[in-house]
């Protein structure tokens, strides 16, 4: 018998001689076996080849990219979230600001009232208060007092004056006492 490279194919060769019939269906499943085999060694190298691919892929500057691109749209996203759930308190914030301005500038014109004195508005430094509660500055006050004994203001007997020094104040640019209290609220 001579010896060929398919074993199987020269034992079905016997066996339809007149051989024993197991040893063709051994044979047979040999065969079968082997093509399974083959088959899965095949998949095996086109898994690695997809693999060696998709390794190159991710090795690549596409990749990069691709993945920073995904990261920015996820910090934008991020961002947008937190800008939105911010929003309502800056925007709570901004109107308690714009409210305390309005409050302000509404007495910013009595308080500069406040600063001038009552018989010849010039802005004062030092004032002198009568009981009657008007100011004078240091120069109409001694003025007033030697001229009558009454209030140039509201001619009330000026038996007591009360000479007390005023903070810097604005036009000072050095005024560093907080602004008053708006009515029935507490300050800060």
């Amino acid at each position: 018998e001579s010896k060929t490279p398919d074993v199987a194919m020269g034992v079905e060769a016997t066996a339809a001689q007149g051989g024993d019939g197991a040893a063709v269906l051994r044979r047979r499943e040999l065969n079968e076996s082997r093509k399974e085999l083959k088959a899965r060694v095949a998949a095996l190298k086109e898994s690695i080849e997809d693999t060696q691919k998709r390794l190159t892929h991710l090795r690549s500057d596409e990749y990069l990219r691709s993945a920073k691109d995904a990261f920015k749209k996820e910090l934008r996203q991020q961002l947008a979230e937190t800008r939105k759930n911010a929003n309502p308190e800056f925007s709570r914030r901004k109107a308690e600001a714009a409210e305390l301005a309005a409050f302000l500038n509404s007495r910013l014109p009595s308080l500069q009232a406040w600063l001038k004195c009552q018989q010849c508005s010039k802005e004062q430094s030092s004032v002198c208060v009568s009981p009657c509660g008007h100011r004078l500055c240091e120069a109409c006050c001694p003025d007033s007092y030697d001229d009558s004994p009454n209030c140039s203001v509201c001619s009330t007997s000026l038996t007591q004056i009360v000479a007390m020094q005023l903070p810097s104040h604005p036009t000072n640019h050095t005024h560093t006492s907080p602004p008053p209290a708006a009515p029935g609220k507490r300050p800060r």
